[in-house]
C-alpha cells in the first residue's frame, strides 16, 4: 500500500477500523450470550451496555495500535503486547487478588485499563450506587483518546521525518 501512495495514518487508521468492525459484532454476540445463559442481572439498561463493550474494545485496540506504532518490529510489538496483558492481568486482580498485591502495586492498579472495565462491568451487573454509567466509562473513553492521538501524532511525525 505504501508504493502506492497510501500514507502510513491512513494504513494504520483503515487497520483500526476493520478490527473495531470485525470485533464489534463478535464481543456484542458473545457478551450477549454469556448474559443469556449466566443470567446475569443487568442493572443498567443495554444501551450503557453496549456502550460500555464497544466503548471497552475501541480503548484495547487504540492501546495495541499505540504499542503497534511505537514498536515497529514485529518481535517486539507482540513480547511488548504480551507483557502488558500479563501486568495488567496481574495488577487488576486477575490473577491474583489485589488484597495480596504488594503496597506498591495498588498505585498501578488504579491506573489499569482492566480495573476500569472491570469497575464498568460490575457497575453493569451489581448496580454501584450511582446511576451514572458514564462516571465509569469516561477513564475508558479518556485512555482511547489519548492512545488514539499519540499513536496518530507519533506516526505523522514520522512520516514527515520520513520525508525529508
Amino acid at each position: 500500500m505504501k508504493t502506492r501512495g497510501v500514507s502510513f495514518v491512513h494504513i494504520y487508521l483503515a487497520q483500526l477500523t476493520a478490527l473495531y468492525v470485525l470485533l464489534l459484532p463478535v464481543s456484542v454476540v458473545l457478551f450477549g450470550s454469556l448474559i443469556k445463559e449466566l443470567k446475569l442481572p443487568v442493572t443498567g439498561t443495554y444501551g450503557e451496555l453496549f456502550l460500555g463493550v464497544s466503548g471497552s474494545l475501541f480503548a484495547f485496540l487504540c492501546l495495541f495500535l499505540l504499542l503497534r506504532v511505537l514498536f515497529l518490529s514485529q518481535k517486539a510489538y507482540q513480547i511488548t503486547g504480551l507483557l502488558f496483558i500479563l501486568l495488567s492481568a496481574i495488577l487488576s486482580g486477575h490473577v491474583v487478588p489485589v488484597v495480596y498485591l504488594p503496597d506498591w502495586a495498588s498505585g498501578f492498579q488504579k491506573w489499569s485499563l482492566n480495573t476500569r472495565v472491570l469497575e464498568l462491568l460490575f457497575y453493569e451487573f451489581d448496580g454501584y450506587n450511582t446511576n451514572e454509567a458514564f462516571l465509569y466509562l469516561k477513564p475508558i473513553l479518556i485512555t482511547a483518546t489519548g492512545s488514539f492521538v499519540l499513536a496518530v501524532g507519533y506516526v505523522m511525525t514520522l512520516q514527515r521525518r520520513w520525508r525529508k
